[in-house]
């Protein structure tokens, strides 16, 4: 916690000298300082789609039948993982989005062009895992 970030925007602090543009893509990459390059987002995803299952927070029903499905687990007491879901929120402040297309969005964006990219692979491959890693057996009668 930074108490003098505590009264900027989003758009103010992503503007700030300083500012940790494409985080993930610099994780994955171990590119903490620098610029990066295509050869950076290209890498990240190669990383993503051999090492990693996805996992999308706006499926998170998907998401952890996919977990429960690869490492094996199962409910122990029923209905549990629905409440933790969806009845259990973990964070309960409530935070402004930035409208498409307007300025906020235009400069996080701008910034974090790599991770945008990265994203939206991760989408697919959150796709392609749930067809080819996690679809459900279909028995033929």
């Amino acid at each position: 916690y930074r108490p003098e970030y505590k009264d900027i925007t989003l758009q103010e602090y992503v503007e700030k000298d300083g500012y940790y543009d494409n985080w993930m893509v610099r994780m994955l990459t171990n590119a903490k300082l620098g610029g990066l390059n295509e050869g950076h987002l290209e890498l990240a995803k190669t990383i993503l789609k051999e090492k990693f299952i996805i996992g999308i927070s706006d499926h998170m029903d998907e998401t952890f039948r996919h977990l429960e499905l690869y490492y094996g687990w199962a409910e122990r007491k029923e209905g549990c993982v629905d409440f933790h879901l969806h009845s259990a929120p973990s964070n309960k402040n409530k935070y402004p989005v930035p409208d498409r297309g307007g300025p906020a969005w235009t400069v996080i964006t701008d910034k974090n062009k790599y991770d945008m990219a990265l994203y939206y692979y991760a989408l697919e491959l959150f796709g392609d895992q749930s067809e080819k890693m996690f679809r459900a057996e279909k028995t033929i009668d």
